[in-house]
Protein backbone atom coordinates (compact mmCIF):
# COMPACT_ATOMS: atom_id res chain seq x y z
CA UNK A 1 0.00 0.00 0.00
CA UNK A 2 1.26 3.44 -1.02
CA UNK A 3 1.95 6.04 1.53
CA UNK A 4 -0.71 8.55 0.63
CA UNK A 5 -3.19 5.26 1.10
CA UNK A 6 -2.34 4.59 4.30
CA UNK A 7 -1.98 8.13 5.30
CA UNK A 8 -5.95 8.45 3.75
CA UNK A 9 -7.03 5.39 5.46
CA UNK A 10 -5.96 6.14 8.95
CA UNK A 11 -8.06 9.73 9.13
CA UNK A 12 -10.55 8.09 7.11
CA UNK A 13 -10.41 4.14 7.99
CA UNK A 14 -12.53 1.94 5.85
CA UNK A 15 -15.09 -0.56 7.19
CA UNK A 16 -15.40 -4.03 6.27
CA UNK A 17 -18.14 -4.30 3.19
CA UNK A 18 -19.53 -7.42 5.05
CA UNK A 19 -19.73 -6.78 8.42
CA UNK A 20 -18.98 -3.16 8.93
CA UNK A 21 -16.52 -3.52 11.19
CA UNK A 22 -13.51 -0.88 11.22
CA UNK A 23 -10.72 -2.17 9.62
CA UNK A 24 -7.03 -2.04 10.35
CA UNK A 25 -5.22 0.10 7.54
CA UNK A 26 -3.55 -3.23 5.75
CA UNK A 27 -6.93 -4.93 5.88
CA UNK A 28 -9.72 -5.67 3.37
CA UNK A 29 -11.71 -7.61 5.53
CA UNK A 30 -11.77 -8.36 9.00
CA UNK A 31 -10.18 -10.99 11.12
CA UNK A 32 -13.53 -12.45 11.97
CA UNK A 33 -15.27 -12.11 8.01
CA UNK A 34 -11.71 -13.84 6.42
CA UNK A 35 -11.47 -16.88 8.27
CA UNK A 36 -14.33 -18.97 7.21
CA UNK A 37 -13.16 -19.96 3.25
CA UNK A 38 -13.88 -23.11 1.87
CA UNK A 39 -10.62 -24.38 0.26
CA UNK A 40 -10.42 -27.15 -2.35
CA UNK A 41 -8.75 -30.35 -1.52
CA UNK A 42 -5.62 -31.43 -2.97
CA UNK A 43 -7.25 -34.42 -5.04
CA UNK A 44 -9.66 -32.05 -7.74
CA UNK A 45 -10.26 -33.14 -11.32
CA UNK A 46 -7.38 -31.22 -12.94
CA UNK A 47 -9.74 -30.93 -16.24
CA UNK A 48 -12.89 -29.06 -14.23
CA UNK A 49 -11.29 -28.17 -11.60
CA UNK A 50 -14.23 -29.39 -8.97
CA UNK A 51 -13.80 -32.15 -6.11
CA UNK A 52 -13.72 -35.45 -7.08
CA UNK A 53 -17.19 -36.45 -5.99
CA UNK A 54 -18.66 -33.36 -7.80
CA UNK A 55 -16.55 -33.48 -11.22
CA UNK A 56 -18.46 -32.62 -13.88
CA UNK A 57 -16.72 -33.27 -16.94
CA UNK A 58 -19.30 -35.88 -18.57
CA UNK A 59 -22.21 -33.48 -18.41
CA UNK A 60 -22.71 -31.07 -21.16
CA UNK A 61 -22.51 -28.07 -18.83
CA UNK A 62 -18.44 -28.17 -18.80
CA UNK A 63 -15.75 -27.88 -21.10
CA UNK A 64 -13.18 -29.93 -20.08
CA UNK A 65 -9.49 -28.65 -19.91
CA UNK A 66 -6.38 -29.91 -20.09
CA UNK A 67 -5.30 -28.15 -16.82
CA UNK A 68 -7.44 -26.63 -14.18
CA UNK A 69 -6.88 -25.62 -10.48
CA UNK A 70 -8.66 -23.14 -8.07
CA UNK A 71 -8.09 -22.08 -4.56
CA UNK A 72 -11.52 -21.72 -3.06
CA UNK A 73 -15.39 -23.03 -3.32
CA UNK A 74 -16.69 -20.09 -5.39
CA UNK A 75 -19.39 -19.81 -2.31
CA UNK A 76 -19.95 -17.77 1.26
CA UNK A 77 -17.07 -15.61 2.33
CA UNK A 78 -14.87 -15.98 -1.25
CA UNK A 79 -17.90 -15.68 -3.10
CA UNK A 80 -18.33 -12.37 -1.39
CA UNK A 81 -14.79 -11.21 -1.48
CA UNK A 82 -15.08 -11.74 -5.64
CA UNK A 83 -17.87 -9.83 -6.05
CA UNK A 84 -16.62 -7.05 -4.04
CA UNK A 85 -13.28 -7.33 -6.43
CA UNK A 86 -15.18 -7.43 -9.45
CA UNK A 87 -17.70 -4.72 -8.82
CA UNK A 88 -17.71 -3.24 -5.55
CA UNK A 89 -14.28 -1.31 -6.42
CA UNK A 90 -12.03 -3.50 -3.58
CA UNK A 91 -9.25 -3.58 -6.36
CA UNK A 92 -6.89 -3.75 -3.73
CA UNK A 93 -7.86 -7.79 -3.46
CA UNK A 94 -5.80 -8.69 -6.10
CA UNK A 95 -3.07 -8.98 -4.12
CA UNK A 96 -4.39 -11.32 -1.62
CA UNK A 97 -6.02 -13.43 -4.69
CA UNK A 98 -3.03 -13.31 -6.47
CA UNK A 99 -1.03 -14.86 -2.89
CA UNK A 100 -3.59 -17.56 -2.85
CA UNK A 101 -2.97 -18.38 -6.67
CA UNK A 102 0.57 -18.47 -6.86
CA UNK A 103 1.11 -21.09 -3.86
CA UNK A 104 -2.30 -23.59 -5.34
CA UNK A 105 -0.08 -23.57 -8.76
CA UNK A 106 2.57 -24.17 -6.98
CA UNK A 107 1.35 -27.57 -5.20
CA UNK A 108 -0.68 -28.62 -8.12
CA UNK A 109 1.49 -27.86 -10.91
CA UNK A 110 4.93 -29.01 -9.36
CA UNK A 111 6.06 -30.73 -12.08
CA UNK A 112 5.25 -27.60 -14.60
CA UNK A 113 7.77 -26.19 -15.97
CA UNK A 114 6.57 -22.40 -16.77
CA UNK A 115 7.58 -19.55 -19.33
CA UNK A 116 5.28 -17.39 -19.13
CA UNK A 117 1.98 -16.04 -17.53
CA UNK A 118 -0.85 -14.22 -18.89
CA UNK A 119 -4.44 -13.72 -18.36
CA UNK A 120 -8.19 -13.97 -19.47
CA UNK A 121 -8.24 -10.47 -21.53
CA UNK A 122 -11.40 -8.32 -20.85
CA UNK A 123 -13.09 -6.25 -23.09
CA UNK A 124 -12.47 -2.19 -23.45
CA UNK A 125 -15.75 -1.41 -22.25
CA UNK A 126 -15.53 -4.19 -19.36
CA UNK A 127 -11.99 -2.39 -18.44
CA UNK A 128 -13.27 1.07 -18.98
CA UNK A 129 -16.58 0.50 -16.67
CA UNK A 130 -14.15 -1.41 -13.76
CA UNK A 131 -11.04 0.66 -13.82
CA UNK A 132 -8.96 -2.40 -14.11
CA UNK A 133 -8.99 -6.53 -15.41
CA UNK A 134 -9.70 -8.63 -12.51
CA UNK A 135 -7.59 -11.83 -14.33
CA UNK A 136 -4.80 -9.57 -15.40
CA UNK A 137 -4.02 -8.17 -11.58
CA UNK A 138 -4.05 -11.61 -10.31
CA UNK A 139 -2.00 -12.68 -12.74
CA UNK A 140 0.55 -9.76 -12.15
CA UNK A 141 0.80 -11.01 -8.54
CA UNK A 142 1.43 -14.82 -9.02
CA UNK A 143 3.53 -14.30 -11.91
CA UNK A 144 5.94 -12.04 -9.55
CA UNK A 145 5.49 -14.75 -6.52
CA UNK A 146 6.49 -17.37 -9.07
CA UNK A 147 9.48 -15.54 -10.39
CA UNK A 148 8.00 -15.47 -14.33
CA UNK A 149 7.12 -12.83 -16.44
CA UNK A 150 3.43 -12.06 -17.07
CA UNK A 151 2.44 -11.19 -20.38
CA UNK A 152 -0.74 -9.80 -22.78
CA UNK A 153 -1.17 -12.85 -24.95
CA UNK A 154 -4.19 -12.35 -25.49
CA UNK A 155 -6.95 -9.54 -26.78
CA UNK A 156 -10.73 -9.66 -26.60
CA UNK A 157 -11.83 -8.94 -30.32
CA UNK A 158 -14.96 -9.45 -30.26
CA UNK A 159 -17.66 -7.87 -27.84
CA UNK A 160 -20.06 -10.67 -26.49
CA UNK A 161 -23.40 -11.04 -24.56
CA UNK A 162 -21.81 -11.01 -20.32
CA UNK A 163 -21.18 -14.71 -19.46
CA UNK A 164 -22.81 -14.68 -16.14
CA UNK A 165 -26.14 -13.83 -17.96
CA UNK A 166 -25.87 -16.87 -19.98
CA UNK A 167 -27.29 -20.55 -19.35
CA UNK A 168 -24.61 -22.64 -19.41
CA UNK A 169 -24.75 -24.54 -22.55
CA UNK A 170 -25.26 -20.80 -24.32
CA UNK A 171 -21.87 -19.26 -22.40
CA UNK A 172 -19.75 -22.16 -25.25
CA UNK A 173 -21.49 -20.27 -28.25
CA UNK A 174 -21.21 -17.46 -26.63
CA UNK A 175 -17.23 -16.90 -26.13
CA UNK A 176 -16.58 -18.26 -29.55
CA UNK A 177 -14.28 -16.63 -32.02
CA UNK A 178 -14.35 -13.25 -29.61
CA UNK A 179 -10.39 -13.86 -28.30
CA UNK A 180 -7.50 -13.21 -30.47
CA UNK A 181 -3.94 -13.48 -29.98
CA UNK A 182 -2.28 -9.87 -29.27
CA UNK A 183 -0.60 -8.77 -32.42
CA UNK A 184 3.39 -9.66 -31.67
CA UNK A 185 3.39 -12.20 -29.28
CA UNK A 186 5.63 -15.28 -29.48
CA UNK A 187 4.56 -17.92 -27.39
CA UNK A 188 5.75 -21.04 -29.84
CA UNK A 189 7.00 -24.10 -27.87
CA UNK A 190 6.46 -22.10 -24.39
CA UNK A 191 4.14 -23.69 -21.38
CA UNK A 192 2.01 -20.95 -19.98
CA UNK A 193 -0.20 -20.42 -17.12
CA UNK A 194 -3.59 -18.48 -17.91
CA UNK A 195 -5.14 -16.91 -15.04
CA UNK A 196 -8.65 -16.26 -14.17
CA UNK A 197 -10.96 -15.04 -11.06
CA UNK A 198 -13.71 -17.57 -11.10
CA UNK A 199 -14.23 -20.83 -13.36
CA UNK A 200 -17.99 -21.83 -13.85
CA UNK A 201 -18.25 -23.86 -17.29
CA UNK A 202 -14.94 -23.68 -18.56
CA UNK A 203 -15.86 -22.02 -21.83
CA UNK A 204 -14.05 -19.04 -21.06
CA UNK A 205 -10.78 -20.72 -20.95
CA UNK A 206 -11.11 -23.32 -23.47
CA UNK A 207 -11.06 -20.35 -25.68
CA UNK A 208 -8.32 -18.37 -24.72
CA UNK A 209 -6.41 -22.31 -24.45
CA UNK A 210 -7.19 -23.11 -27.87
CA UNK A 211 -6.41 -19.67 -29.12
CA UNK A 212 -2.81 -20.19 -26.97
CA UNK A 213 -2.30 -23.18 -28.70
CA UNK A 214 -2.83 -22.00 -32.26
CA UNK A 215 0.20 -19.57 -31.86
CA UNK A 216 2.31 -22.64 -30.66
CA UNK A 217 1.90 -23.05 -27.08
CA UNK A 218 3.89 -26.10 -26.07
CA UNK A 219 1.09 -26.68 -23.00
CA UNK A 220 -2.22 -24.15 -21.23
CA UNK A 221 -2.39 -24.55 -17.61
CA UNK A 222 -5.26 -23.07 -16.07
CA UNK A 223 -5.23 -21.00 -12.45
CA UNK A 224 -8.48 -19.55 -10.98
CA UNK A 225 -9.27 -17.99 -7.37
CA UNK A 226 -12.77 -19.67 -7.30
CA UNK A 227 -14.25 -23.00 -8.79
CA UNK A 228 -17.97 -23.15 -8.55
CA UNK A 229 -19.26 -26.43 -6.99
CA UNK A 230 -22.81 -25.48 -8.68
CA UNK A 231 -23.98 -23.44 -11.76
CA UNK A 232 -25.83 -20.80 -10.06
CA UNK A 233 -24.95 -18.71 -13.11
CA UNK A 234 -27.06 -15.73 -12.20
CA UNK A 235 -25.66 -14.70 -8.96
CA UNK A 236 -23.14 -12.27 -10.61
CA UNK A 237 -26.48 -10.51 -12.50
CA UNK A 238 -28.13 -10.16 -9.50
CA UNK A 239 -25.35 -8.49 -7.90
CA UNK A 240 -24.97 -6.05 -10.49
CA UNK A 241 -28.87 -5.15 -10.27
CA UNK A 242 -29.13 -5.01 -6.82
CA UNK A 243 -26.10 -2.42 -6.62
Amino acid sequence: MKKREMLWRVFFPEKCPLCGETLKINEDFCLCCGSDEVRLSDHCCESCGKERELCSCETEHTVPLSHITGVFTYDGIIKSKLLSFKFGGRKSLYRYFGDCVAERVAQAFAKADFDTVTFVPSSAQAVKERGYNPAQLIAVITAKKLFLPCEELLIKSKETEKQHRLKAKERITNITGSVSPKKGSEISGKTVLLCDDIKTTGATLKECSDVLFSMGAKDVYCATVAVTSNLNLFDLDKVKKNK
